[in-house]
């Protein structure tokens, strides 16, 4: 099989963590979370690190002839231990099975195979009858192999999603401790407000009328009946005495 390049290799290996600093560059809420919590960071980069690691090995896998091959070399490892294993299992049903066959009546085609096969020797029998026993088992494989790869898919899902909710719900719970550490601060850093005291007594001088100005006293005429200073003695109009 081909080589990977080393280098492509290290890059898909740090192109996680990378990305995890850029976003931290960018979104400071994401950055002051990962500051205040030591452990949520270490899982961050322990994940980014993971994700890379995954990059890495399927990008050094390469799908071609040879790959098919040993896959499929594998996946038909285990038919092959089975046969091996029950070579000589199967002699005493196979004979059992050839004696039922020979004393019943064979008509046609199948007498001449029942007549053929016990003229032959017991070598030759059980070679013919493990070739359709393994082609049998072969096939039987090939059925059940695409329900064991889904049943393998099925159960690798399942364990990702698992571990994609406890990771969210890990997450979730340290953007809400963040916001309200947030919410705390900024309470803090309000200071209340101070208002000028009004002064609501009552005035002392309300109804102190000393510095009002004093008003003069008028007198009127007992002749003319026009009004006069009250400090004058006589009428301005008619110059009577003002008693």
């Amino acid at each position: 099989m081909a080589e990977r390049s080393p280098l492509m290799s290290g890059a898909l290996l740090l192109a996680p963590i990378f990305c995890l600093t850029a976003l931290r560059t960018i979104l400071p809420a994401l950055d002051g979370v990962l500051s205040d919590d030591t452990l949520s960071k270490l899982l961050a980069y322990g994940f980014s690190l993971f994700l890379g690691f995954l990059m890495v090995l399927k990008y050094n896998v390469i799908e071609d002839h040879e790959y098919h091959r040993s896959k499929a070399i594998r996946k038909l490892s285990s038919s092959y231990k089975l046969d091996d294993k029950g070579l000589w299992e199967d002699s005493d049903s196979i004979i059992r099975d050839l004696e039922l066959k020979a004393k019943s009546n064979f008509k046609g085609k199948n007498a001449l195979k029942s007549e053929k096969l016990m003229k032959g020797k017991i070598g030759n029998i059980n070679n013919e009858r493990l070739d359709d026993n393994s082609l049998n088992d072969f096939e039987r494989n090939l059925e059940i192999m695409p329900d064991k790869e889904i049943i393998e898919e099925n159960h690798y899902e399942s364990i990702q999603e698992s571990i994609f909710s406890k990771f969210k719900s890990r997450l979730n719970k340290i953007v809400d401790n963040a916001a309200l550490k947030q919410m705390d601060k900024s309470k803090k850093n309000i200071k209340p407000k101070s208002y000028p005291e009004i002064d609501i007594s009552p005035s002392e001088d309300k109804w102190n009328t000393s510095g009002l100005k004093k008003i003069n006293k008028v007198v009127t005429c007992n002749s003319c009946h026009s009004l006069n200073d009250g400090e004058t003695n006589y009428c301005g109009a008619c110059g009577n005495y003002l008693s």
